[in-house]
């Protein structure tokens, strides 16, 4: 399912970028590249390394700036993140599919999940299927 393949994909690339970060640490534990030499090594933009950033941080803050790099903060990374949530979401809405449509911050305060996860679970929804052929098939 196409939606799967787009978690997928988004889940390697917080793999990738955690991983560049790991690896390019300092001896105090700080990763002193720009986002722009991140970007390089993942062979995407700057804004993008900044997007995934965003959302690894979207339910905790995992990725810290500090002094001039970054830090992640792994008892952060720990906790149930995006793929966990949105597979909570993909159920949720086959289950209530009158709840696409419905409140956002009433369905996320039920999932007991942030409203901006909830809004990347349903654009996986979204992309290139409806959502009655998504929820029918999952």
């Amino acid at each position: 399912m196409e939606e799967l393949e787009l978690l997928e994909k988004s889940i390697r690339q917080r793999q990738e970028l955690l991983y560049i970060i790991e690896t390019h640490k300092d001896e105090d534990g700080i990763c002193r590249l720009s986002q722009k030499e991140i970007g390089k090594h993942m062979g995407k933009s700057p804004t993008r390394v900044s997007q995934i950033i965003k959302a690894i941080n979207r339910e905790k803050k995992s990725i810290k700036k500090e002094y001039g790099g970054y830090v992640v903060d792994y008892d952060n990374m720990a906790v149930p993140g995006l793929p966990n949530e949105v597979m909570k979401v993909f159920i949720y809405m086959r289950e209530h599919p009158d709840a696409f449509l419905a409140n956002e911050n009433i369905v996320a305060n039920e999932l007991n999940i942030s409203r901006e996860t909830l809004i990347a679970a349903k654009t996986y929804l979204r992309d290139n299927k409806s959502l009655k052929t998504i929820l029918e098939n999952y």
